[in-house]
């Protein structure tokens, strides 16, 4: 098990990202890889086509095709985050859900026995894109109409 030193008795730290379609979680995720070496990607893709997959570039990316790993779709999950603990883990593990996923799962997976023996959870980053992102709940303010650069 690679050492860990962010305090988690050597467990893999990973990071979930999460986020709309079109938030820009692949985009993070690129740049991530291109700043830390040693990180691996788990990405779910849970259209007819996998894209996100490809549009990673990264020696050590897993893409989770066929369905969202939030929707009955974890026993996936855990079989690609056990491939990643044997042999030579990653310093750093990053989680990207498909833009539909719910979170949730995803994390009480990471929390499961079995799984959180080999894995802390180090955060969740959460991304939006904010001039289209609009509240949610009749008693939010609406976002205010700032002028976007072109």
């Amino acid at each position: 098990m690679a050492a860990d030193k962010g305090g988690g008795g050597g467990r893999i730290p990973a990071t979930l990202i999460t986020g709309f379609l079109g938030s820009g979680k692949t985009t993070l995720v690129n740049r991530l890889l291109r700043e830390r070496p040693g990180m691996a990607v788990l990405v779910n893709d849970s259209g007819e086509v996998p894209l996100d997959g490809d549009l990673i570039a990264g020696e050590r990316v897993l893409p989770l095709a066929d369905g969202c790993v939030c929707c009955g779709r974890s026993e996936d999950l855990v079989w690609a985050l056990a491939r990643f603990a044997r042999g030579e883990p990653p310093g750093h593990l990053l989680l990207e859900t498909s833009g539909l996923a719910h979170p949730g799962p995803v994390l009480a997976t990471l929390a499961s026995p079995g799984v959180k023996e080999a894995y802390r959870l180090a955060g969740v980053v959460t991304l939006a894109d904010a001039p289209t992102s609009r509240p949610t709940s009749p008693t939010q303010r609406p976002w205010p109409s700032w002028p976007w650069p072109t």
